[in-house]
C-alpha cells in the first residue's frame, strides 16, 4: 500500500558546464585551459603537469618548453559527471635579422637576411628580402609560426644620397 498525500521531492542536478577548446601559447606564455569554474563542482585535471591547481575549473598551465600537451578533465556535481579533453599547444620561436645596420649609397641592391629558431614563414615590411635603397628605411622581419604566433626583429639601413654633378658645358 502506498501512502496517500505524500510528497516526493526529486532534485535533478545539471551536468557541470565544460566549454573546452584547444589552447595555444606563443613564447611560453602561461594560459588558462578552461574559462569556467563552478563553485559546486569537483574538478580533476590529469595529468596535473604544469598546472597551478588541478582541482579547479580554470587552471593555468605554465609551459617550460614547446610541445603538445594533452589534458583530461573530469567534472562532478552531485554524482553527475562530465568529461572532456583539452590540447595545449606550446610554441616558442625567434627571428634575428642577420643583416647588420649600415649606410649604403642610394640605388644599392641589398638582400636582407634573418635566422629563424624554428620553422615558419617570414615576411618583410616595407619590402624584401631583396631591396634597392631609395631612402633610409627600417626593415621589419616577421616570423609567422605555430598557430597564430609571430616574432619580429628589425634593421635600419641608411641610404646615402648620390652626389649631384653639374655637367653643363661652360662656353668660354
Amino acid at each position: 500500500d502506498c501512502p496517500t498525500g505524500a510528497d516526493i521531492l526529486i532534485v535533478v542536478s545539471p551536468l557541470p558546464t565544460l566549454n573546452l577548446q584547444a589552447v595555444t601559447s606563443c613564447d611560453l606564455t602561461p594560459k588558462s585551459l578552461h574559462d569556467i569554474h563552478e563553485q559546486d563542482v569537483i574538478y580533476d585535471w590529469t595529468p596535473g603537469l604544469l598546472l597551478n591547481d588541478s582541482t579547479i575549473g580554470n587552471p593555468v598551465a605554465t609551459p617550460t618548453q614547446p610541445g603538445i600537451y594533452e589534458y583530461h578533465i573530469t567534472a562532478e556535481r552531485d554524482g553527475c559527471t562530465a568529461e572532456g579533453d583539452v590540447t595545449f599547444s606550446v610554441f616558442d620561436a625567434d627571428i634575428d635579422v642577420t643583416t647588420p645596420p649600415q649606410k649604403l649609397c642610394e640605388g644599392t641592391s641589398l638582400t636582407l637576411t634573418a635566422m629563424l629558431s624554428s620553422p615558419g614563414t617570414v615576411g618583410w615590411l616595407p619590402g624584401g628580402p631583396d631591396v634597392i635603397l631609395t631612402d633610409t628605411t627600417t626593415y621589419v622581419a616577421t616570423l609567422f609560426y605555430g598557430d597564430g604566433c609571430v616574432a619580429q626583429d628589425s634593421v635600419k639601413i641608411e641610404s646615402i644620397p648620390l652626389p649631384l654633378l653639374d655637367l653643363a658645358v661652360n662656353p668660354t
